[in-house]
């Protein structure tokens, strides 16, 4: 028996809102400004899309699509010390040693002292402004919740299919990366017995953002973007 898992989330859109300055921050330091990059960008599709020298340019409705060349710009002008090709390996390391979180084998200082674990229903609000406090599970206490339970012991054949790693280009210490997970129940969770039921998750989005040391200070997951 095949059961399909999905959360449904509200999305709520605001207002146009027109901008002329857009400076972008972010954790560890890393800060990317945009307004230099857009002015080029609106000059160059001017040049472009004029034919004569009284026609009006072209105004993209919602705003400026990025190519890939355009996202390499940002990250290119980044502060940030790690490079993007050594933060993704970085974020897989991570996946990979949190399989020593039930046998105590994980290096822990893999966070940071000041890491949180933030998922729907855990965590609370974003903050809405400079300086405030992203709420979530702790270091202690994400640890100590994972070590409750074993989800491979229950899931043995557990594969998250982990892919489309990339660096956020407005938030450079930041590592976006999916996941299209399928298990079966084969073992005992929590003192359940086992079901035998196959599992497929939706596809969800998860990332991870860095300090400079290299440390995880915020891990996002199980956010659905397709039911």
């Amino acid at each position: 028996m095949k059961v399909q898992l999905s959360f449904a989330f509200l999305f709520a859109s605001s207002s146009t809102t027109v901008i002329a300055f857009l400076s972008v921050g972010q954790e560890g330091g890393a800060r990317c400004s945009l307004s230099s990059f857009v002015a080029t960008r609106t000059a160059a599709l001017t040049a472009a899309t004029s034919t004569s020298e009284t026609q009006s340019p072209e105004i993209l409705p919602g705003g400026m699509i990025f190519d890939e060349a355009d996202e390499a710009e940002l990250l290119a002008k980044s502060t940030f010390p790690i490079a993007p090709e050594d933060l993704i390996k970085k974020c897989k390391s991570v996946i990979v040693a949190q399989a020593g979180i039930q046998d105590g084998t994980i290096d822990e200082s893999i966070y940071a002292d000041d890491f949180k674990f933030v998922a729907p229903f855990i965590g609370g609000p974003t903050p809405r402004e400079d300086g405030g406090q992203v709420e979530g599970l702790d270091k202690k206490a994400y640890l100590s919740a994972l070590r409750s339970f074993d989800l491979l012991q229950a899931f043995p054949d557990m594969d998250n299919r982990y892919h489309r790693f990339y660096v956020d280009p407005f938030e450079p210490n930041r590592v976006w990366f999916q996941t299209r997970c399928i298990a079966t129940h084969t073992g005992e969770l929590m003192g359940g017995s086992p079901t035998g039921k196959s599992l497929e998750l939706p596809p969800q989005s998860f990332s991870m953002v860095f300090n400079e040391q290299g440390q995880v200070a915020k891990f996002d997951v199980g956010y659905v973007i397709d039911r």
